[in-house]
């Protein structure tokens, strides 16, 4: 009976992994969009442009506080390969987080069995338990920003790289191929430089942990000058970015903040699972004092008992990097509020913070549930369908966030000054206007695909339609002025074909000469559409640009994807 309860436990918590995994594939399906956003102008675009100009000293160059060396090669590899359409570093983000579940099951394995080459005949089910309870949990859609954002790989590899390193440490203590992994320690370690700022903690706190486990003075000298080396390498031609608070200022002007800002930090993912609003702070903040509570008490047994267990003092320094990631961001944005702290972008570390928590706990835990096997089945239940609840909203598309990105890059590429636009991509300023010419000229990213490459340069292009285009359904909502743009006027409004029941793809419109004066993308949610003209126009809604024209002009807007048209007049 026990075994058929275990099977079918098993089966259950594998189908559960896999569908949290798969939710959250389909949530970065669903948040797709090709056009760059935020860093990713500057970060990686630019990055990649200048590069092309043969300015080869940007690799280790300072992105904001980091210097992003490893994500800058997969940046390189999306533009020079893969057409920047961002397919590459979303799947990139994908793989990192199975990245992560390797390392934490590989993690379990080592602690489990205490040796990588001489298993024991212990069962392997706590370990697969395990793996398959941190693959739902690392695989969460509470880091959509990270997971659908081409430019966050850095975010997972800021923590992935580092957790890699301490495992090589502790099984390097463990295993008879014990060189091969401390080789392997001091490369993770030294790669965890080119991630983000925080890699600069890695190679400090493995020598600690490496002095603690007693690997050797040699073994652990030579961890110390990497360390060094390290230190001083990433800090060369160091600046400051302007914009951060300084770690001086805040430890002496707002420690208590501070305080709260790590805890929430480190208690992200509780903000996310009971609900926005002061209930999740509340849970977050005290969720993130009891990780650091568990953390240190766990220490302090292993102290006490004066145990050199390599693998929970790795998964203590690991937890350890993990906290000073926390106090390191929180010195220089607790600034901008402690509630900043609970972003989306945050809650990757944290997870990864409340796995290493969950493995230092899990043998504890495991001999707890076989005493206790209904209330820990009860649990557990409780706690995945939580998680799952929660999954569901990757099911969500952000209509109308990415039809506005779409818009900006439409201004982007037209040259229209449409800040209210362009600061969904980016906040618009004289270097991204630099950055978008120099991409729109040179065909890269979505400039050079349908629907925005060459838009600009057919802005007094004649445009023929085709003979037999049937008449849209469709209107002109709205014509604005655009402040600081004396040249363009903003347009929005809805189209249909009606033949087709489709909706066009792009949208061109001319005078009565047949010259083109404008351009507009569909996209826009229009649920009133849907209901009063057909369901299939839910996205008939448009928006774009028309030269300033007088008000009385007649213009034609043709359909493109869908071919159709239909005759209004600029009021």
């Amino acid at each position: 009976m026990d075994r058929q309860v275990l099977r079918s436990g098993k089966f259950w918590m594998a189908a559960f992994a896999i569908l949290m995994f798969m939710l959250a594939v389909i949530g970065g399906i669903n948040s797709y969009s090709p056009i760059p956003h935020m860093d990713m102008w500057d970060g990686a675009l630019d990055f990649y442009m200048r590069l092309m100009r043969g300015e080869n000293n940007l690799w280790f160059a300072q992105h904001n506080e980091h210097r992003i060396l490893l994500s800058r090669f997969l940046f390189w590899a999306e533009y020079e390969i893969f057409e920047g359409l961002n397919y590459f570093l979303i799947a990139v983000n994908y793989l990192l987080v199975l990245l992560a579940i390797f390392l934490f099951w590989r993690f379990s394995q080592l602690q489990h069995y205490q040796s990588i080459d001489q298993l024991s005949p212990k069962s392997p089910t706590p370990v697969l338990f395990f793996t398959l309870l941190i693959t739902a949990w690392l695989s969460h859609w509470m880091q959509w920003e990270n997971l659908s954002w081409g430019f966050q790989s850095q975010f997972f590899l800021a923590q992935s790289i580092p957790l890699a390193a301490f495992y090589c440490l502790a099984a390097s203590s463990l295993n008879r191929r014990s060189l091969l992994y401390f080789l392997a320690t001091a490369i993770l370690g030294l790669l965890s430089l080119g991630t983000m700022a925080n890699g600069v903690l890695a190679l400090p706190l493995l020598t600690l942990t490496a002095l603690i486990i007693r690997i050797g003075w040699i073994r652990t000298g030579l961890l110390a000058v990497c360390s060094v080396v390290g230190v001083m390498l990433y800090f060369w031609e160091y600046h400051t970015p302007g914009y951060h608070g300084s770690i001086i200022d805040t430890l002496q002007q707002q420690p208590f903040q501070l305080l709260r800002y790590v805890a929430l930090y480190l208690g992200s993912p509780f903000f996310a699972l009971v609900g926005e609003g002061q209930p999740g702070l509340v849970a977050a903040e005290i969720s993130g004092f009891t990780l650091i509570i568990l953390s240190a008490i766990r220490l302090g047994i292993e102290v006490k008992q004066r145990r050199l267990n390599p693998v929970t003092l790795a998964l203590l320094g690991y937890l350890l990097y993990l906290g000073g990631t926390a106090v390191g961001t929180g010195t220089g944005r607790v600034i901008f509020g402690i509630a900043q702290a609970i972003s989306s972008r945050y809650t990757t570390p944290a997870l990864m913070a409340w796995a290493s928590l969950l493995l230092l706990y899990w043998p504890m835990l495991s001999i707890f549930a076989n005493k206790h096997r209904h209330g820990a089945a009860t649990t557990l239940i409780l706690f995945c369908s939580l998680l799952l609840w929660h999954q569901f909203s990757a099911l969500q598309r952000p209509h109308h966030n990415l039809f506005d990105r779409q818009i900006g890059a439409l201004a982007l590429e037209l040259g229209v000054a449409d800040a209210q636009q362009i600061d969904h991509v980016y906040p618009m300023n004289a270097g991204l206007i630099d950055i978008a010419n120099q991409a729109t000229a040179k065909d890269l990213t979505v400039f050079g695909h349908y629907p925005l490459q060459g838009l600009r340069e057919k802005w007094t292009d004649r445009f023929t339609p085709p003979a037999d285009s049937p008449t849209c359904q469709g209107a002109l909502d709205s014509v604005s002025t655009i402040e600081g743009e004396p040249d363009a006027l903003r347009i929005s409004g809805w189209v249909f074909n009606p033949v087709e029941e489709s909706v066009p793809s792009r949208v061109i419109a001319t005078d009565r000469l047949g010259r083109i004066v404008g351009f507009a993308l569909t996209g826009q949610p229009r649920p009133d559409v849907a209901d009063a003209v057909h369901e299939s126009a839910g996205l008939s809604g448009y928006r774009g640009y028309i030269q300033h024209l007088e008000q009385g002009t007649e213009i034609t807007l043709h359909g493109e994807g869908s071919q159709c048209s239909f005759a209004i007049t600029v009021e």
